[in-house]
């Protein structure tokens, strides 16, 4: 069963560019060949610098509510960088692109990117660990394109419990309830703690290269370890927990409204991030309002805005032979 996070992700396509050389990964031999990934992982590069914010929302759903996250950071003050992450021309054409060049957005396009950085899968979810390691920051907060920040999440990025270790994970609202064998799928002592909500991710690519790696090759190979997992959330807490590394996590548990939003909170129990898993924002549809949403009346200005010059088409060049 899917945890409350998880259950309005998009379907796993069967995107899979196979290695002839690679052998194939099965329950028997998972946790053996990702002993033997470990040690192959490069050393930090030391090309990317700063802090920025990186959201996968490319498409119809997801543009129409990274558009909406995006004007409300910069509403909030918050002046970091933003990179936008999509999945080729399909999913996001020039005019979209030139809508968010001024509040400070880069497109990139992670197909384009893989031609460079080889990944064996990389759909939706697999994306999200492909961007914040190729993207061009040191320091990443990840928010999930229809999270909508409470305030500017600027300061998370000076707190200890970040500066000690590197990494802050968001709690989900259940334990481990995995079976025996996911386990030793994963050769991982069994463990009871709070799951990860990968709504909101912060990292620090310097202190956190190894485990991100291993998350992203736990992802590469997600047609056999989505079998064991809610899609890519747990395959963060999992890389960490392999690796034997600890990550910071808030203690003020997420809370819910009405079923259709989770709110995460900062270290001082203060609401900073509500992802609406349930009730993402529609280009075509009104909202019913949310007990305890924050900036929603300026939410739907935002989407009023998008609305008032674009109808939810997408201008991708058309391939020769190619059917549109």
């Amino acid at each position: 069963m899917k945890t409350d996070s998880q259950i309005d992700a998009p379907s796993v396509n069967k995107d899979i560019s196979p290695n002839p050389a690679e052998e194939p990964i099965t329950e028997k031999n998972a946790a053996v060949e990702a002993a033997r990934y470990i040690p192959t992982i490069s050393p930090y590069p030391s090309h990317y610098e700063g802090r920025g914010i990186v959201i996968c929302g490319g498409g119809k759903t997801y543009f129409t509510n990274a558009w909406v996250c995006m004007n409300m950071l910069r509403h909030l003050g918050c002046n970091l960088p933003i990179e936008l992450w999509h999945l080729g021309a399909a999913e996001l054409d020039a005019r979209m692109a030139g809508w968010v060049e001024p509040l400070g957005v880069r497109c990139v396009d992670a197909l384009e990117v893989r031609k460079r950085h080889p990944s064996r899968i990389l759909n939706a979810w697999e994306s999200k660990p492909f961007a914040i390691i190729h993207s061009s920051f040191k320091e990443v907060l990840f928010l999930d394109a229809d999270n909508v920040p409470a305030g500017d999440p600027t300061y998370l990025f000076d707190t200890a419990p970040y500066q000690q270790t590197g990494a802050i994970l968001w709690p989900d609202f259940e334990e481990y309830v995995f079976a025996t064998r996911t386990w030793r799928v994963f050769g991982i002592r069994r463990r009871y703690e709070l799951q990860v909500e990968s709504g909101q991710i912060l990292i620090d690519k310097s202190k956190s290269w190894k485990p991100l790696k291993l998350c992203m090759w736990y992802n590469e190979h997600s047609d056999f370890f989505y079998q064991y997992t809610y899609g890519d959330k747990d395959t963060f807490q999992l890389a960490w927990r392999k690796l034997n590394l600890e990550y910071a996590m808030p203690k003020a548990p997420p809370s819910r409204s009405m079923g259709r939003v989770i709110y995460q909170h900062d270290f001082e129990g203060r609401k900073i991030f509500q992802h609406r898993n349930r009730d993402k924002w529609d280009l075509h549809q009104s909202h019913q309002p949310l007990p305890g949403f924050e900036h929603e009346e300026t939410c739907v200005n935002f989407l009023n805005d998008l609305r008032s010059k674009w109808d939810g088409h997408i201008a991708y060049p058309v391939k020769p032979g190619e059917k549109r």
